[in-house]
């Protein structure tokens, strides 16, 4: 399998979306570096520049406590992640043959990085739905928190049609 960069979308300033528009592709992977300003970020994957209705849901799981959510506007990226971190998470987007989209995350999180090997660090997963058909053509980040992601903040969007 040849991963294609698709493209990427940096911050100069700070924001709400991150948003990157691609050529569709089967087979998607997408990193996010997030850097938060003061206050508190909330995360949530769209595509397609989606903001209206409640056609994802997904699966939730932070340190082996999971949880699961449907009818939601957007796939959370940090759900249950106390302190609002920066961090940088990665997802790979598997579309069927019926067009559904299944997404695989894990994410990993900073504190304020000053801890040392003796502090276990979190892990999360979120399995997550797409209910709709629609060939993906945008890939956004978009905080429902009350902060900004900071400048510097990334989405880079890579894709293939091979398995």
């Amino acid at each position: 399998m040849a991963w294609s960069y698709l493209g990427s979308t940096k911050l100069d300033s700070a924001g709400k979306t991150i948003s990157v528009d691609i050529n569709h592709k089967i087979y998607l992977y997408v990193s996010c570096f997030i850097i938060r300003n003061s206050g508190g970020v909330n995360p949530r994957l769209r595509f397609n520049s989606s903001n209206s209705g409640y056609t994802f849901r997904q699966t939730f799981s932070l340190d082996n406590n999971s949880s699961e959510s449907t009818s939601q506007s957007g796939i959370a990226m940090c759900n249950g992640v106390s302190a609002d971190p920066d961090g940088a998470f990665s997802f790979s987007l598997i579309t069927s043959e019926s067009g559904k989209l299944t997404m695989v995350e894990a994410w990993s999180a900073s504190d304020d990085g000053t801890q040392d090997a003796s502090v276990v660090p979190s892990c999360q997963q979120i399995v997550g739905n797409w209910s709709t058909t629609d060939d993906i053509t945008n890939v956004s980040l978009v905080n429902t928190g009350t902060a900004n992601f900071e400048s510097g903040s990334e989405v880079v969007v890579f894709g293939t049609d091979s398995s």
